[in-house]
């Protein structure tokens, strides 16, 4: 089955729509899109789609990283985490693409993905997995025989800059939010350090935000 988004919705993170109704459109055998977000995908792929809940849900492939603090905004990781949540085994997967692809219309570069994706996924489904846990996977930005294997990474913090970008030459007032990213020094062993010295990051996230270090600290005060 394939159900998504019917145009781009990078950066949705895990949102869903509960203000209005959704278009859902056939486009063929099993194939649906949604006027809506990745998330919304899933639950009416669960929900209103599907007879029997999938074994497995597969995110992605994005363009780009989603890598640090990008799983919080992303969408392709936001489907994974709503699997997770109904129980269901799910992967996001990413691929980095190069600068000038990325913001240009210049080629991008699959093979890593195209060539190592299918075997991960076999190896991945074999395991037995946590509860409220998801694994998000992102390949290099290099040639399918150029990786240099696979790695279990943390999921790694880089030290961000925002910027908002006056565009102007319009008749109202816009602005534009971009970043700019530099490693976090303490992230020796990260996904963001991992993807970028070419090998391909598996990281289980889990679905579970409580900072179980801290209780014992609240508790003393309440």
């Amino acid at each position: 089955w394939v159900i998504a988004p019917d145009c781009e919705k990078s950066g949705f993170a895990h949102a869903f729509t509960c203000t209005r109704p959704l278009k859902v459109a056939k486009l063929g055998d099993k194939k649906f899109s949604v006027d809506g977000t990745p998330t919304d995908c899933v639950l009416v792929a669960l929900y209103n789609l599907m007879e029997e809940k999938p074994d497995l849900i597969l995110s992605g492939i994005n363009n780009g990283t989603n890598i640090g603090e990008d799983v919080t905004y992303s969408g392709t990781c936001g489907v994974a985490m709503e699997g997770a949540v109904n129980g269901i085994m799910a992967i996001s997967m990413s691929q980095r693409i190069s600068y000038e692809a990325f913001y240009n219309d210049a080629p991008k570069n699959w093979s890593a993905a195209k060539e190592h994706a299918e075997k991960l996924i076999r190896e991945l489904t074999t395991m037995e997995w946590e509860d409220n846990t998801f694994v998000n996977i992102n390949f290099p930005a290099v040639d399918a025989s150029e990786v240099k294997g696979v790695r279990v990474a943390p999921q790694g913090k880089r030290t961000i800059e925002d910027e908002m970008e006056n565009l102007e030459g319009l008749d109202d007032d816009y602005v534009r939010l971009s970043k700019k990213c530099s490693l976090n020094s303490k992230c020796k062993h990260s996904d963001i350090k991992t993807v970028r010295e070419g090998y391909i990051s598996v990281t289980p996230l889990s679905c579970d935000f409580t900072n179980h270090c801290m209780i014992k600290n609240l508790e003393k005060v309440f």
